[in-house]
């Protein structure tokens, strides 16, 4: 998928992704890498789905505070700010992992569903040790 910024320019600072699932099983859809050694980041996440050949459709927006110990992230609080989907897709789940120095978004669609997965993120602040 891709993401316009909202001011109507041509560029965005978010950084978008995308996957398809078929399965009920987590898959990996974005990878937020980036983060600042040693600091306190707070980053917006959105995703969107779609079922192929339904109407089902899906949106979430996260905000997660993350610290870095070196490069190491630490999930230290994620608030749902934002669920809505239709009732095909209310099986469905957004997660998100550490795996080394990044975080991955991680989706979980219908078994013998086909859904088109996008997200996109943004690290909006970053306050780093003196």
């Amino acid at each position: 998928g891709t993401w316009q910024p909202s001011s109507g320019g041509t560029a965005s600072s978010r950084i978008a992704g995308g996957s398809g699932t078929t399965t009920s099983g987590v898959t990996n859809i974005s990878t937020i890498s980036g983060l600042t050694s040693d600091s306190t980041h707070y980053i917006e996440a959105f995703i969107t789905a779609k079922s192929s050949g339904t109407t089902a459709w899906g949106g979430w927006k996260r905000t997660l505070n993350v610290t870095t110990s070196g490069t190491t992230p630490t999930i230290r609080f994620i608030n749902a700010d934002f669920d809505s989907f239709s009732s095909l897709l209310s099986s469905t789940t957004v997660t998100f992992n550490v795996v080394g120095a990044n975080i991955n978004i991680g989706v979980s669609g219908v078994t013998n569903t086909s859904i088109q997965w996008s997200s996109a993120y943004e690290i909006i602040t970053k306050s780093t040790k003196i």
